[in-house]
């Protein structure tokens, strides 16, 4: 079919014609609807802690992240690496840091 094929694995191609995992795509692809993407969410609490950090787990990269603190106070909530997340506040407390990773390739 064209640029595309079904190797002996049961692998298909999209645009070659030698696919080298379950789906293949060479180019861009397009998707009308919903596409599920596999993803975690990590979390870890520090207590009575002014920072806390998060990383993601098996070569995932962080997608996002947050964070909750008990009360309120000003923060930094923001991707210390590509792998995990970071807060900080300028009070103590219990901190609980939220990253969703992603294996991105």
């Amino acid at each position: 079919v064209g640029n595309g094929g079904i190797a002996t694995t049961g692998s298909v191609g999209i645009g070659t014609t030698t696919p080298s995992a379950a789906l293949d795509v060479n180019g861009n692809a397009q998707v009308q609807g919903q596409l599920q993407l596999g993803y975690e969410r990590i979390t870890n609490t520090c207590v009575a802690s002014f920072s806390c950090s998060v990383s993601c787990t098996g070569g995932k990269q962080v997608v996002g992240g947050g964070c909750y603190f008990s009360a309120w106070s000003n923060h930094d909530s923001y991707p210390n690496s590509n792998t995990s997340w970071y807060c900080d506040y300028q009070t103590s407390g219990n901190i609980t840091v939220y990253a969703v990773c992603a294996l991105l390739q």
